[in-house]
């Protein structure tokens, strides 16, 4: 079971549903696994990132915790 979630975790942001620029700008900063997204702080994406704020950094954050959720519920 863990081996089945570490694969969840590489697989790569372009399966998370957020919009084409948030993914080449995680991209750009490195962040280009779902594993590597969820364990990002928000304020780093915020930081990072040009218009991320609060609100988008958690939409980001959801949708990557949103794509394990779908995986261990199915």
């Amino acid at each position: 079971m863990l081996e089945i979630l570490r694969e969840q975790l590489a697989k790569p942001i372009d399966q998370l549903d957020i919009t084409s620029y948030q993914n080449e700008q995680l991209k750009k900063i490195g962040l280009d696994t779902i594993g590597a997204v969820l364990t990002a702080a928000e304020q780093d994406l915020m930081q990072k990132i040009h218009y991320v704020g609060p609100v988008r950094a958690r939409q980001i954050k959801n949708a990557a915790e949103a794509a394990i959720l779908e995986y261990l519920s199915g």
